[in-house]
């Protein structure tokens, strides 16, 4: 059976353990309503659980639509790998259960399939000199070996020696084939991913994985490539993390960080002006520079800084938009100052466009802040806009990006 809910949904906590869901402190948000004048429970992660019974709890973005629970959730998964592929530092290292948790090692399992992705399976590759005729001379060998006769002036070398070349699966293969079919056996559902064709000979590492981790610390002691020692981690940390049975878990934590770059690439590659007062995001594969840019508009303190999220400038128009995951009810006092402090930075500037950029399921702008000009005549031109885009397309967007 699947429940599903979005991240910022109100829930009913003992309710969802007595199903079987496992929640602790940080998976919710307690937050006090006026209306019942009682605490209330928000959703505060996206992600999934699998419990031992095959029971799926999925907990999709805040404003994602459900159509297809088994897509959609695809969808979800594919997005996180995708960031995971993006931005590894944030997954990868002592502070990486800030934002993401997981009881199944997926970050090990998304850098094996990386690799696999970009080198293939892993392979050693083995020089034999022979005298039988196949590969290239070697001429080295040749030199060092051959007997040398001369001949009418022409110099001849009996044997020839010849190189071969030849590639050989090992034991680091083996755990590869094993950490990739294992995985998209058991989750390939979840992920969107199809059986690779691996051959894993029916192997049983997780039984042994004691021994297999040993093997492995053993091999990379004796390896000096860095792309070679980071796969080795890679599998130690998975056969580290692997448990055998029980419930599966994956939750997020700080989508917003997703939202952000994902925001970054929709505009960078779809905003094509302004229509209507508001962003025209009918654009297809165009070329824009929006990223975060660092600013230091303090004299007395020079180094300290302030970075927008979201800039660029495109035909003599500044654009300054802010990634919001989630719908601004409030004045958004920091964009107010970004426009005041940029608004005489840049030379040729003819206008400002400044907006918070806000998930929904339906494409739609609003105003969130307009100046009112009896506290300052020379400020009526400011206005803080709100860009609604649909959360599925920005994601599908993202999913389907090179």
């Amino acid at each position: 059976m699947v429940h599903f809910y979005n991240e910022k949904d109100f829930i009913d906590v003992d309710y969802l353990k007595n199903l079987g869901l496992k929640i602790n402190k940080r998976d919710t948000t307690t937050v006090y309503d006026e209306k019942t004048k009682m605490d209330l429970q928000r959703i505060n992660f996206v992600g999934v659980d699998v419990d031992k019974d095959n029971n799926m709890f999925v907990f999709l973005p805040y404003s994602y639509e459900v159509k297809s629970i088994k897509d959609d959730t695809k969808t979800l998964m594919k997005t996180i790998y995708k960031h995971m592929q993006r931005r590894p530092e944030l997954y990868f290292g002592k502070d990486s259960k800030e934002i993401f948790d997981s009881n199944y090692p997926f970050s090990s399992f998304f850098e094996v399939y990386d690799y696999y992705l970009n080198y293939g399976l892993y392979v050693e590759y083995k020089d034999d000199i022979t005298i039988q005729k196949s590969g290239r001379l070697s001429w080295r060998n040749i030199i060092k070996k051959s007997q040398k006769y001369i001949i009418d002036d022409n110099i001849f070398f009996t044997p020839l020696y010849y190189k071969k070349t030849s590639r050989r699966s090992t034991f680091i293969s083996d755990c590869m084939s094993y950490v990739l079919e294992y995985t998209i056996k058991k989750f390939g559902n979840l992920l969107g991913l199809g059986s690779l064709g691996l051959q894993t000979d029916n192997k049983n590492f997780i039984n042994y994985k004691d021994q297999v981790i040993r093997e492995l610390f053993i091999i990379k002691s004796t390896s000096f490539n860095d792309i070679t020692n980071k796969l080795i981690d890679s599998l130690i940390d998975f056969f580290k993390s692997i448990n055998i049975g029980g419930s599966y878990y994956l939750k997020h934590y700080n989508f917003a960080k997703i939202w952000e770059d994902m925001v970054t690439l929709y505009v960078n590659k779809k905003l094509i002006g302004i229509n209507n007062k508001f962003l025209d995001l009918s654009g297809d594969g165009q070329e824009n520079n929006f990223k975060k840019r660092t600013y230091y508009p303090n004299e007395i303190h020079p180094d300290q800084k302030m970075e927008p999220d979201c800039v660029s400038i495109i035909d003599n128009r500044l654009y300054i938009l802010d990634a919001k995951y989630y719908k601004p009810l409030d004045i958004d006092y920091k964009q107010i100052c970004y426009y005041l402090f940029l608004k005489n930075y840049y030379d040729d500037i003819s206008e400002i466009y400044t907006s918070l950029i806000s998930p929904s399921n339906v494409r739609k702008s609003d105003i969130n802040f307009k100046m009112n000009e009896k506290f300052d005549p020379m400020l009526k031109d400011i206005q803080i806009n709100i860009d609604y885009i649909d959360i599925r397309e920005v994601m599908k967007f993202w999913n389907e990006a090179k």
